[in-house]
């Protein structure tokens, strides 16, 4: 093969090279964009408890968290659902956390529904709501088994419904973040599940069948860790007093 040949070969091959090494590049930014959480999801969602709670803790808020399975892996919801950025509030009687899903999990759930047409991103078609299982027999620790089908009689079961969020979106995901309050984590709460219904029908959810996904973000053998509080937390706690006459 003449000199000018391999040249255009040797050509060719760094340019595919090049394209290669830039589309790889460019896919892992846009992954590593895609997958943060919103700041406004990642900032504390303020109301009067969590408020209050910081005047009287001297202007900061304790708060923590624990590791667990972050998203849905069952049959029927693989991949459908996520809950991140949990924080307990302690003082407040509180609990925040952002709920996620992909547009993807919208087209999976027409099909699962067998609905007309794929719901559209902005609409509020998921219930999210809290289930607090509380041991009434905290002398007696073998009979807690709440991941059993039919809960043991030793284990309550108290269900919250938020009563602050917003919505987010980013990329291809979207984003709600709640406010749950009057949630009191104690010595003998045992574990505390998201659970998520669609609510898309003509039909309330009936919180007596299974849930469309269900996560679990607290049991009491799990480590407690801290979940910090920013400066972007503060000054969404003083616009918040600000705003209200505080």
């Amino acid at each position: 093969m003449k000199t000018e040949s391999w040249q255009k070969v040797g050509k060719i091959i760094k340019y595919i090279a090049l394209v290669f090494v830039f589309s790889v590049t460019g896919f892992v930014i846009f992954r590593m964009l895609s997958s943060g959480d919103p700041r406004e999801v990642k900032t504390l969602l303020v109301n009067k408890s969590t408020y209050d709670a910081y005047v009287e803790s001297s202007e900061t808020l304790d708060m923590f968290y624990q590791e667990h399975n972050s998203i849905t892996r069952t049959d029927k919801n693989y991949g459908y659902f996520s809950v991140s950025q949990v924080a307990f509030i302690d003082a407040a009687e509180q609990v925040q956390l952002a709920f996620r899903y992909n547009n993807s999990t919208l087209k999976s759930v027409a099909k699962d529904l067998s609905l007309a047409e794929v719901p559209s991103r902005d609409a509020d078609i998921f219930d999210v709501t809290l289930v607090v299982c509380t041991d009434l027999t905290p002398e007696d620790k073998t009979d807690n088994d709440v991941s059993a089908k039919d809960k043991p009689e030793s284990v309550s079961e108290t269900r919250y419904f938020a009563n602050r969020s917003i919505s987010a979106t980013k990329l291809m995901y979207n984003y709600r973040k709640f406010v749950f309050d009057g949630v009191k984590i104690d010595d003998n709460t045992l574990a505390v599940y998201v659970d998520i219904y669609y609510k898309g029908g003509d039909t309330a959810p009936d919180y007596e069948n299974t849930p469309y996904g269900t996560l679990c973000i607290y049991d009491y053998a799990s480590q407690n860790l801290t979940r910090k509080f920013t400066g972007d937390d503060r000054n969404a706690i003083l616009e918040w007093g600000k705003e209200n006459g505080y």
